[in-house]
């Protein structure tokens, strides 16, 4: 339990995700500046930031959700213009593209120079 009870745990998530993203603080930093300012026990300190990560990814899915689908959108114009100007091969890498970001499948290039590639089929 917290020593000084007047901070709400939502404005402290909130404070920590503002530290984290502006700061970059590491997390043993972050869970030192809890304890040491909060008064929090190190294991309540390790669930308020595991309540940081939880927001961070809504914050990261939120904001890069209109990014990917205007990507994906960009890319469809361009295949259907490849595809009416007859270029099969442009049309190709654009769909592998498409493919790759949508995470249909991964490239994978290791460090001999070999070149790897996962398909996905469904979930």
């Amino acid at each position: 339990m917290a020593k000084n009870a007047k901070f709400n745990r939502e404005d402290l998530i909130e404070e920590v995700v503002t530290l984290q993203a502006q700061k970059m603080m590491p997390r043993r930093e972050l869970l030192k500046y809890v304890i040491d300012t909060y008064g929090y026990s190190e294991p309540e300190s390790y669930k308020i930031l595991q309540a940081v990560n939880k927001k961070i990814s809504e914050i990261w899915e939120q904001s890069t959700l209109p990014l990917l689908e205007n990507a994906v959108a960009n890319l469809e114009y361009q295949r259907a213009t490849a595809l009416a100007n007859n270029d099969g091969a442009l049309a190709l890498k654009i769909t592998q593209e498409m493919n790759k970001i949508q995470g249909l499948y991964i490239e994978k290039i290791t460090m001999n120079g070999t070149v790897e590639y996962i398909a996905k089929f469904g979930e």
